[in-house]
């Protein structure tokens, strides 16, 4: 029986997470540079970056070359973030 349910995780999700409250919108940013938050963004050679914008910087930045990678390693970022700021 095929299982039409897609469990992988994608910028869309995140998003949907994001707009429904269920991430704090000040501490993160999808898709661009923010100063002060954690940001994921897909690049121009197709690999994915997850980091902290600080002082027009990327600090603390990790590359990945999936987006389900990338978002799973975001989203416990995000949480770790949640649960001690």
């Amino acid at each position: 029986m095929a299982n039409d349910v897609s469990y992988a995780y994608n910028i869309d999700k995140l998003q949907i997470r994001r707009e429904s409250g269920h991430v704090n919108s000040d501490l993160v940013n999808i898709g661009s540079y923010a100063e002060g938050c954690l940001c994921i963004v897909h690049t121009s050679d197709g690999r994915w970056e997850t980091f902290i914008g600080q002082r027009s910087e990327k600090d603390e930045l990790h590359v990945w070359d999936t987006e389900e990678d990338a978002c799973i390693y975001f989203l416990g970022r995000v949480a770790w973030r949640e649960w001690h700021d």
